[in-house]
């Protein structure tokens, strides 16, 4: 495989195809590591994978300017992210939550387990 990036390398035409190629060669160890490890994200932070769509959607929105609406989006993001990665219905929770809001009744939390 090794020989099939370097033989590319000296064909490729372009500055970006050779650059590229000299990286992995560079990083030959490191790149079949990577390879080998397959079914592992490619970065070693799964919460900071998991908020790059809050901070996407938070760009695309402008944010929100009052402090309360940056602590209650920050506290929604981290129910749903919680309630999503414990595998459970976030209609459900919500449903649950109000349900128990309404009446004299201890409300669910999304920490608590099956």
């Amino acid at each position: 495989m090794k020989l099939l990036v370097k033989s590319a390398l000296n064909k490729a035409s372009s500055a970006k195809a050779r650059r590229f190629f000299t990286r992995i060669l560079k990083d030959w160890k490191h790149f079949m590591l990577y390879l080998r490890s397959q079914g592992h994200p490619m970065t070693n932070n799964p919460a900071e994978e998991s908020l790059r769509s809050l901070v996407i959607a938070r760009k695309l929105c402008f944010g929100s300017r009052s402090e309360y609406g940056k602590k209650w989006r920050a506290k929604v993001h981290s129910l749903v992210e919680t309630l999503h990665r414990q595998g459970r219905s976030i209609l459900d929770f919500l449903t649950e939550f109000i349900a128990a809001y309404r009446r004299p009744v201890s409300h669910p939390s999304p920490c608590s387990l099956f």
